[in-house]
This record gives structure tokens, sequence and C-alpha cells, in this order.
């Protein structure tokens, strides 16, 4: 597949897409593309009821991220594009507060 596109892009660090770029040598770059506020913790895990994840008020603004993954020996056009998302998306200069 990875014949017919330049790149493709994904939702950042993704178990799927992250095995299959580990293990076959593509190279991907994870990059931030915005920012979202969330108002309680995320895990990819089960809940625990005896230990609820923390709530946030007021909630907290967090980066969100997306991965593009190339061809193989292609780590220019992925480093060409994500510099071009990366002045669209303009968040380059953003930090989160401390």
């Amino acid at each position: 597949m990875m014949s017919q596109v330049d790149m493709l892009l994904v939702p950042s660090l993704r178990d799927e897409m992250l095995v299959i770029a580990n293990n076959t040598g593509h190279p991907s770059l994870t990059m931030r593309a915005g920012f979202v506020e969330v108002s309680e913790a995320r895990s990819d895990w089960a809940p625990d009821p005896k230990n609820p994840l923390p709530k946030f008020s007021p909630p907290r603004r967090v980066p969100h991220g997306i991965t593009l993954i190339g061809r193989l020996f292609d780590e220019g056009t992925l480093g060409s594009a994500g510099m071009a998302l990366e002045r669209q998306f303009n968040v380059m200069g953003e930090r989160p507060k401390i």
C-alpha cells in the first residue's frame, strides 16, 4: 500500500500503526497538531473502580498529536511534510502552562 501513497496521516501513537511501522521499518514522525481541553485524566486501560482517574477543574489544555508514516528510505518527504504542517497548524511556539 505504501508504494501508492506518499505517506499516511494517522492518530498519534495508535497501537496498530506503531506495530506496523516498528515491524516494517517505515519512518514515522509524531508531532503536535493543536491542543485540547481535558476535564479528566484518560487511560487506555480499563478503569479501576477503587482508584478512579482524577478530574481537573478547571480543565487542562494539553497537546494533541498526529503521526505521519512515510515510505521506506524517504525520510526527507516525511520531514518536509511535517515542517509544512507545523507551520500551518501554527502551534510550534505554544507550550502548555507549567
